[in-house]
C-alpha cells in the first residue's frame, strides 16, 4: 500500500500525537493506524457478498477497493449506511454494505441493472428502514446523506434522491429539474438551494454546526445560513419522499450510490467523490 509520507504525518499530528517524538516515529505510529483501520476490509466484504449473492470478481474488487479507500480516507466511521448498488438486481441492490441493518424494501417500479437503480417518477422508490433520530452516527448538528447520481431525471421528475421526514423536521438531498444548482435540507424545516454547479457523480448535502448547512457538488462549498430544528423520526425512503408514511415526490434519476450519517466536511466530501468515482468507473458505470 503506497502512502504520501507528508500526508501520514498530518494524520498521526492531528490524532493528537506527542510533538516530541521523532517524524519517523509518528509516521511509524501513522502507518500502523492504517494498517490497524484495514485489518477487517476481508470480514467486511465476506459478510456484503454473502448477503448480496454476487459472485462477480470485478465486482468483489470493486467493493474491497471503496471499503479500503473508505477506511483509510476517513470516512467510513462517519458512515450509517453505504449503498454501492452493485450487482444489478433488487436483492443485491438492497443490501447495505457497512452493517447488516438497513436492508432496502422496494416498491413500485423501480429498474435494477448494472448501473445502480432508477425509478419510474411515479411509484417506484426504496424504504431503507433508516430513522435518522436513532440511528447511531446522525446527529442533531452533524449529519449527512451523499449520493452517485448518473442521470438528472427527466421532467416531470422531483428528482429527489433521498429524503426522511418526520413531523416538520425533514432531511432531504435532491435536485428540481430545471434548477442549476443542488437542493437540499438536514434536520430542518423545509429545503432550499445551494449556489453550487449542477453536476452529475457524488454530491452532498450535510451540517456540521447548529447555524448553517452545506451543499458539495463538483468542487464547490457552497454554504446557506439555516439552523438545526431537529432530526426526522421516520424512514429514509431513496427514489421518493418519506411524508409521514406515504411516499410521494418520486424520482426517476439513476443513482449508483447512496450514503448517509454524520456531518463531513469539505476535505471528506472530496475523498468521498474520489473513492466513489473510482469504484464506478471500476465497473464501467462512471459520469
Amino acid at each position: 500500500m503506497a502512502v504520501d509520507s507528508t500526508i501520514l504525518l498530518e494524520e498521526t499530528r492531528c490524532l493528537g500525537c506527542n510533538s516530541d517524538a521523532s517524524e519517523a516515529g509518528l509516521l511509524t505510529l501513522g502507518l500502523w493506524q492504517r494498517l490497524a483501520s484495514l485489518a477487517d476490509v476481508d470480514e467486511i466484504v465476506d459478510s456484503f457478498v454473502a448477503r448480496s449473492g454476487i459472485t462477480d470478481a470485478t465486482q468483489i474488487a470493486a467493493v474491497t477497493a471503496l471499503v479500503t479507500s473508505a477506511r483509510v480516507h476517513g470516512w467510513w466511521d462517519l458512515c450509517d449506511i453505504i449503498y454501492p448498488f452493485v450487482g444489478g438486481t433488487a436483492g443485491t441492490h438492497a443490501q447495505n454494505l457497512k452493517s447488516s441493518s438497513f436492508t432496502i424494501t422496494w416498491a413500485g417500479t423501480v429498474t435494477h441493472d448494472a448501473n445502480g437503480i432508477t425509478g419510474n417518477g411515479t411509484t417506484g422508490f426504496g424504504d431503507t428502514a433508516y430513522i435518522p433520530s436513532s440511528s447511531g452516527q446522525w446527529g442533531l448538528n452533524s449529519a449527512h446523506f451523499g449520493f452517485y447520481r448518473r442521470t438528472t431525471g427527466t421532467s416531470g421528475s422531483r428528482d429527489y434522491v433521498s429524503v426522511a421526514s418526520g413531523g416538520p423536521i425533514v432531511a432531504v438531498a435532491g435536485r428540481g429539474i430545471g434548477a442549476a444548482s443542488l437542493n437540499g435540507g438536514i434536520n430542518e424545516v423545509g429545503s432550499s438551494t445551494f449556489a453550487s454547479p449542477s453536476v452529475l457523480a457524488w454530491s452532498a448535502v450535510t451540517r456540521i454546526d447548529s447555524a448553517n448547512k452545506h451543499g458539495y457538488s463538483g468542487a464547490t462549498d457552497s454554504i446557506t445560513v439555516s439552523a438545526s430544528a431537529g432530526i426526522p423520526v421516520l424512514g429514509v425512503y431513496v427514489l421518493a419522499r418519506n411524508n409521514n408514511g406515504v411516499a410521494d415526490r418520486f424520482s426517476n434519476a439513476n443513482l449508483a450510490g447512496l450514503t448517509a450519517g454524520s456531518g463531513i466536511t469539505f476535505a471528506t466530501y472530496l475523498l468521498m467523490a474520489s473513492d466513489w468515482q473510482v469504484f464506478n468507473a471500476a465497473l464501467g458505470r462512471q459520469v
